[in-house]
């Protein structure tokens, strides 16, 4: 695939001419585009922006961003979390803040498999495949193996049965009931050791089914593409702030404290904090400088038991520096850890959309945008058909709670968010055809337009200066 299979779709060919018939000036009797007060001298309107993580859905994010970048919106600030990090991070290392980096990115998407990224033992990766491209496969493996093991159970007793009360019975039935009892016993005894091994594999390798170094690499690549080997280079990157940046006459606001921002979340299950990088680096390490940021996206990206969780090894805990850090980022007193271990930022916070809140500012300069990925249904689950489905449902709750719960007491943050709708995709399918891409990138595309045609920039500043005393 190439990039142009994207960008020049009909379909979002469609959607971009549509915007610019949309949008205009007073004398055409059209709305203006207006978004920010926040310019440069080449007519491009700032925002900070945030991604919400979901897997291989992230292609839809950039769908989003492309169609955000074509009608002149630049990003000064950036956070994300998981498939949103990976966005995040790649829109903050290519290039400078001007340039748009969309296309760029789908470069390093078009001929990605991203089933390469599955880099487990062979086993998973045969069933991983299966599982995500056949609905229903794991429910069928898990009813064979349930029926294999009763089924020789039932014949084991049955020949006990025949042996033990029915010793005249026809010895050739007694006979091949023995050894398909046999047969099956053997299976579920391999099945048990298999079990058992991989359950000891597990452990050693942080309760992971793929290592995510194939993941990793391919970020770290792309950074040193981009003349980012560690922190330092990529601080450089993220600190640039157009010379030229101004407020929209006739505002005249003091810009001189907007600062650019990257915040990509992880969660420590060592310690159970949110982690936020790179601000949070000093805690894990002591020349925290010379660290490669695509750890920060692997351990972000993290996907609980299907990737392994990201370890941090040889944290300088009696380093006077990184004591202080703990302190004063996390009021913790207690001992600190030699070894952290990282799994995806979105157990805890997948929409990290408070991380830019300023509820100081009297009349907003620019927006703070949202990106989320809508993959299940909105109506509420009354009940639960299996297992799965119930568990699946704990696990939501648990990582939607920390974003939701800061939405509900600042509901106005909630006309700065776009929704994709990704209902009918798999956030696990690392399988994807590539009609499936050039869909979710549609999707994405069709957010935004339905998004910018929406969004009212003057309500919004004013909505929330009335607003400002509950925030």
């Amino acid at each position: 695939m190439h990039s142009t299979d994207f960008t020049l779709h009909p379909s979002v060919q469609k959607i971009l001419s549509d915007l610019h018939d949309h949008f205009g000036s007073e004398a055409d009797g059209l709305p203006e585009f207006i978004i920010s007060d926040v310019v440069d001298s080449e007519g491009h309107q700032y925002v900070n922006l945030v991604q919400e993580g979901g897997g291989v859905l992230g292609i839809a994010l950039v769908g989003y961003t492309f169609i955000l970048e074509q009608m002149g919106v630049r990003f000064l600030s950036l956070a994300g979390t998981s498939a949103g990090a990976i966005n995040t991070i790649l829109i903050s290392a290519i290039g400078d803040k001007k340039e748009e980096k969309s296309t760029a990115i789908l470069g390093h998407l078009s001929n990605l498999k991203l089933f390469d990224f599955v880099d487990g033992f062979w086993f998973w990766r045969w069933l991983i495949k299966l599982t995500s491209t056949n609905k229903g496969f794991l429910r069928s493996l898990i009813l064979f193996v349930s029926t294999t093991v009763m089924v020789a159970i039932v014949l084991a007793l049955v020949s006990g049965v025949v042996y033990f009360f029915f010793p005249a019975a026809n010895p050739q039935l007694f006979r091949w009931l023995m050894l398909i009892t046999v047969i099956l016993i053997l299976i579920v005894i391999a099945l048990v050791i298999s079990a058992k091994w991989q359950m000891t594999k597990f452990y050693k390798t942080g309760w992971g089914l793929n290592p995510g170094k194939v993941f990793r690499n391919w970020i770290a690549k792309i950074l040193e593409d981009n003349a980012i080997k560690n922190l330092s280079d990529w601080q450089v990157k993220i600190n640039q702030k157009p010379p030229d940046l101004l407020m929209r006459s006739p505002r005249t606001d003091d810009i001189s404290d907007l600062k650019p921002q990257v915040c990509l979340i992880a969660s420590d299950i060592t310690t159970q904090v949110k982690v936020e990088f790179p601000r949070m680096a000093c805690l894990y390490w002591k020349d925290f400088a010379a660290v490669n940021p695509a750890e920060f996206v692997r351990a972000s990206m993290s996907i609980p038991v299907f990737f392994e969780a990201a370890k941090i090894d040889n944290i300088p805990a009696d380093d006077a520096d990184v004591k202080k850090c703990w302190r004063e980022m996390l009021s913790y007193e207690a001992e600190i850890p030699e070894r952290a271990m990282m799994v995806d930022g979105g157990l805890l916070s997948n929409f990290p959309i408070n991380v830019f809140f300023k509820p100081t500012i009297d009349i907003a300069r620019m927006p703070t945008l949202g990106i989320m990925l809508e993959d299940e249904d909105a109506k509420p689950k009354q009940s639960f058909p299996d297992f799965g489905s119930y568990l699946w449902a704990i696990f939501n709750t648990v990582r939607y709670y920390y974003d939701r719960d800061f939405l509900i007491k600042n509901s106005i943050f909630e006309k700065c968010i776009g929704r994709i709708d990704v209902r009918k995709f798999n956030w696990l399918n690392f399988n994807l055809t590539e009609k499936e891409k050039i869909q979710l990138f549609i999707n994405g595309a069709e957010a935004a337009s339905r998004f910018l045609k929406e969004f009212n920039w003057e309500e919004f500043k004013n909505y929330r200066k009335e607003k400002k005393s509950e925030l």
